[in-house]
């Protein structure tokens, strides 16, 4: 695997200064710069650096338009000033984090409807090869012990699939700082992961992970997926809160569909629901 320093500044994407020093800190390969009349591009596998954007997922796209994002490479970026999760809302984005845009390569079509589960299970995968073990809360937030630590958004546009992936490592928002209506606190990995560079600890997890993804898009049917994911899904056999929706208020979860919605009891009655957000149910 090649790293590049993404050198070229756009108004409004990128910022121009050397905002990336900090994941070029302590690496020990040689880095290739990336611009404008660079005399090689990435290859498939490869990581790309950037400093401060709007998000990693902007500049894969970017890239993507100019032939410099082939499949399975990523992009990491040290802060984003637009960066988005669920529902287009707004991620909170300080450096000592991941912020990252991978790459990967599109499965079939079985599998679209199941892309952010699948993606969030390859991190956890790869993350409790590296020590930790998180659940997966539907459709697309990891956490540990009940805690916020990352979120996925999944982007697809012309068979080209771009996850955008948020780790909080360093730093995590204080209760004060996130919605009124968040239920779930946020928490962070590194206690897990103390004095660990970056760049090579999102190497390690992205090396791990597509292990996990291209098994599971190899099979013909999410079916056997979906009964290796539904153990580790959050609030599962619990009470909760759906928001998002004006059909559901409270819900059981029973567990996951085979296309990736989420099998909840309300009223004695099975519904599945493929839009929307669950919190935990508060006593009282």
């Amino acid at each position: 695997m090649q790293v590049w320093r993404w050198t070229e500044a756009v108004p409004d994407l990128v910022e121009p200064g050397p905002g990336d020093r900090r994941l070029l800190a302590g690496l020990s390969e040689p880095v290739q710069e990336l611009g404008p009349g660079a005399e090689a591009v990435p290859d498939p596998g490869d990581l790309v650096l950037c400093g401060a954007c709007s998000s990693a997922l902007d500049v894969a796209w970017y890239l993507g338009e100019r032939g410099w994002m082939p499949c399975k490479t990523s992009v990491l970026c040290t802060t984003q000033w637009s960066g988005r999760g669920q529902m287009r809302r707004n991620w909170i984005s300080p450096e000592g984090n991941v912020y990252a845009a991978w790459r990967l390569p599109a499965a079939g079509r079985q599998w679209g409807g199941v892309s952010s589960l699948l993606v969030g299970y390859a991190l956890m995968t790869g993350l409790a090869a590296m020590g930790v073990e998180l659940r997966l809360k539907w459709p697309n937030d990891l956490l540990l012990e009940g805690r916020k630590v990352g979120g996925i958004l999944v982007e697809e546009r012309d068979n080209t699939l771009m996850a955008g992936i948020g780790l909080n490592l360093g730093y995590c928002p204080g209760n004060e700082d996130l919605r009124r209506d968040t239920v779930i606190p946020a928490a962070r990995l590194g206690p897990f992961f103390e004095n660990v560079h970056i760049v090579p600890f999102w190497t390690e997890l992205v090396s791990r992970a597509l292990n996990c993804y291209e098994q599971q898009i190899s099979q013909e049917s999410t079916r056997e997926f979906i009964h290796l994911l539904e153990p580790f899904l959050a609030f599962l056999h619990q009470e909760v809160t759906v928001s998002g929706t004006s059909r559901i208020h409270r819900a059981r979860v029973l567990g996951l569909h085979h296309d990736g919605g989420l099998r909840l009891q309300h009223d004695q009655e099975e519904l599945v629901l493929y839009s929307g957000s669950v919190q935990p149910e508060i006593p009282g």
